[in-house]
């Protein structure tokens, strides 16, 4: 009985995908980036076709979309791919009769497609190294925020007055101790009882 053939034909039936190899995924540069600048990489990788590279065409507003946020978080994340080494900008946005032409990339991982320049990768991601360890652990993110910036360096906060006749007026307490009695330990001195007995 003949076998099967279980790859598909390339004539009208070939598969693409997008391909992260695992030294890539490995490099400092590659774990200091946010999520949002990880979803528009791989969106910048679907884009490539393999012979493209260096034209590769994606706008902010595309890139906020492909993330599901707005066209400020997706050019925020397009920045961060580009200083991190992923991506080089090749030619800039601009309106050619009134027409808007999106920015185009070339990705650093592989060969720059365009004509005339050199068929090497420049691989820039594996010369990051960021601008301190210490800033890159205790980067703070405006999304984990619990508490406001203006709380965490008062030791009051303002509570509005109950007797007040203008819901306006405002009260000055002190702040209420943020440690936990788990992290805590609290000073209980003995009983009368137990320090005679000692």
């Amino acid at each position: 009985m003949p076998r099967r053939n279980r790859h598909p034909k390339r004539s009208g039936g070939a598969r693409f995908w997008v391909q992260l190899e695992h030294w890539l995924l490995d490099t400092p540069a590659w774990r200091h980036l946010s999520a949002n600048a990880k979803v528009i990489y791989v969106e910048l990788k679907r884009r490539y076709n393999g012979k493209n590279n260096g034209e590769i065409s994606l706008s902010a507003r595309e890139a906020g979309d492909a993330i599901g946020a707005s066209q400020q978080t997706g050019a925020r994340a397009l920045t961060e791919l580009s200083t991190h080494g992923f991506v080089e900008v090749t030619e800039d946005s601009s309106f050619n009769r009134k027409v808007h032409v999106a920015r185009r990339y070339r990705l650093t991982e592989v060969a720059d497609d365009r004509p005339g320049l050199p068929r090497t990768a420049s691989k820039d991601f594996l010369r990051w190294s960021g601008e301190t360890a210490a800033k890159s652990k205790t980067q703070f993110h405006g999304c984990d925020a619990t508490v406001s910036s203006m709380e965490r360096h008062s030791t009051k906060k303002p509570t509005l007055a109950a007797n007040s006749s203008t819901h306006g007026t405002v009260k000055v307490e002190k702040a209420i101790s943020q440690f936990h009695g788990r992290n805590s330990i609290r000073y209980q001195p003995a009983s009368p009882s137990k320090r005679e007995a000692s």
